[in-house]
């Protein structure tokens, strides 16, 4: 079972290192004047250069004006949480992580 938990960013092990934490961005892109919306996914481990790859990722996007949603997905023995990640907080505390 999964369950989707928005909101609660603080509570996502970032510290974590194993393959039960990975990370996820679905990217947006739309053409003006035009209804279809290209969709794509990148998926980031949780090892300290997945964390680091993670956000250069959010930051290219982010210049080059791309919508996109943060995950961070934490895999447990009988349930996969899916956290929707806020960027301020989760890039904070990645960074504090991997110094």
């Amino acid at each position: 079972m999964s369950t989707f938990r928005e909101g609660e960013t603080k509570q996502f092990p970032v510290d974590r290192k194993d393959k039960g934490v990975w990370y996820g961005i679905i990217a947006t892109k739309s053409s003006l004047g035009c209804v279809q919306i290209e969709i794509t996914r990148f998926g980031f481990t949780s090892s300290g250069s997945g964390k680091r790859e993670f956000i250069d990722k959010i930051n290219e996007l982010k210049e080059q004006g791309i919508s996109y949603l943060l995950l961070g997905i934490w895999q447990g023995q009988y349930s996969t949480d899916i956290f929707v990640l806020d960027e301020k907080i989760i890039v904070k505390r990645l960074l504090d992580v991997i110094k």
